[in-house]
């Protein structure tokens, strides 16, 4: 789309929701994305953020720690447990986009925005959206009734815009990260679903889910990410972390299996290549990488190995030698179904490990730049569609 950043904004406010995420790097770029593509089609994009509320009756565990006087990890803020030079670095990568936040959905003033867009990320993941859900298990859902009672509705009339007039409801490329729900979650997001005259969804799964749920149809295009250039991402891109010589990146999100291991010890020829290990939880040895940083380990990686959505799109991106592994770990399998959707949309489908590594394979990007280019236009052309019919 060009480097549309900043183009000044004549056409009024839009409300951008999204999984806050403050040390996601997917997070982060997928905002950024979503900000810039606004931002050049003429609005002025606000990032909105519902806050957690303070829960007036602690956790059982959380009174049992105090009980024994152990240090609790709710004392923390994320902020806190990153290294400062990593909180350093999200923080430069997050100006301009700092979040207008707000205790409950009806504080917001949707008279004062044009319209309001949810997504992309896993913005309708009913084990992130609706808290403590607790895969359907209705003595804890009754607990939390009970301690939060405004809790589960807010979050659904935050994530599907529930606040806003039903002609404001954008919904731009948000996705399930799941394959499945359970009856409870699947009634929860059936109600969510039905205020949206049009949808689109990340992956081919939450396509089908929307269709069992309500009948409707959703399109499915690609993420944000995707919609603005390989020119656009190196002028974000930050070298300052990133290794002189030949390397192998490492994103690893889930557990470290036999798989990811064996994935890892290959590509970096068995050693002789450096492994720069990168997560989202500030492991020790890692480098201090905001947003910025991650998109230049990514660009001048020798190869990289990974089970996440976001380093495939940029390792695409910039044609990198690329090994995706399966996630592993509890409440992950089912997040594969957003990589499989640009597994098959990018024609990437050499570059899954089974086992084996064969470098020319995971190195073939015959046709995904004009695949890349195919997506980017239909996404805008779903987005251009509905902004017309508002």
């Amino acid at each position: 789309m060009g480097n549309e950043i900043d183009k000044p904004a004549n056409k009024g406010k839009v409300g951008v929701i999204t999984l806050p995420g403050d040390f996601n790097y997917g997070g982060k770029l997928q905002l950024r994305a979503v900000m810039s593509i606004y931002r050049g089609l003429g609005y002025d994009p606000e990032f909105l953020v519902l806050e957690r509320k303070f829960r007036l009756i602690a956790h059982p565990k959380e009174i049992a720690r105090r009980a024994l006087h152990k240090p609790s990890p709710r004392s923390m803020s994320l902020e806190e447990a990153q290294p400062p030079a990593r909180r350093a670095a999200f923080r430069r990568f997050s100006e301009g986009m700092r979040p207008h936040s707000y205790q409950s959905p009806r504080e917001v003033d949707a008279s004062s925005f044009v319209f309001f867009s949810v997504g992309s990320d896993q913005v309708w993941n009913p084990n992130y959206i609706f808290t403590e859900n607790d895969g359907g298990n209705g003595v804890k859902r009754a607990y939390h009734l009970l301690t939060d009672p405004r809790e589960l509705p807010d979050e659904r009339d935050w994530y599907f815009l529930g606040f806003a007039r039903r002609d404001q409801r954008v919904a731009l490329a948000p996705s399930f990260g799941v394959s499945s729900l359970d009856r409870h979650q699947a009634r929860l997001t059936s109600k969510g679903l039905s205020g949206f005259d049009s949808l689109s969804v990340r992956e081919e799964a939450g396509a089908r889910l929307i269709e069992n749920l309500t009948g409707q149809h959703a399109e499915v295009i690609c993420d944000p990410t995707l919609a603005l250039s390989r020119g656009d991402w190196e002028m974000v891109s930050d070298d300052r972390v990133t290794p002189n010589g030949p390397y192998v990146l490492a994103y690893v999100l889930g557990q470290r299996t036999d798989e990811s291991n064996e994935a890892i010890r290959i590509a970096s020829k068995e050693g002789s290549l450096p492994v720069v290990r990168l997560s989202d939880q500030a492991r020790p040895g890692e480098p201090d990488a905001g947003p910025a940083e991650f998109i230049s380990l990514v660009e001048h990686a020798s190869c990289v190995v990974t089970d996440s959505f976001h380093a495939s799109v940029f390792a695409a991106i910039f044609e990198r030698p690329l090994v995706i592994v399966r996630r592993q770990g509890k409440g992950q399998s089912g997040m594969f179904s957003r990589l499989e959707s640009l597994i098959h949309m990018l024609g990437i489908e050499s570059m899954v490990f089974d086992g084996t590594y064969d470098a020319p394979a995971h190195a073939d990007y015959d046709g995904v730049a004009e695949a890349i280019a195919r997506e980017r236009k239909r996404f805008v052309g779903y987005l251009e569609s509905v902004l017309e019919s508002r």
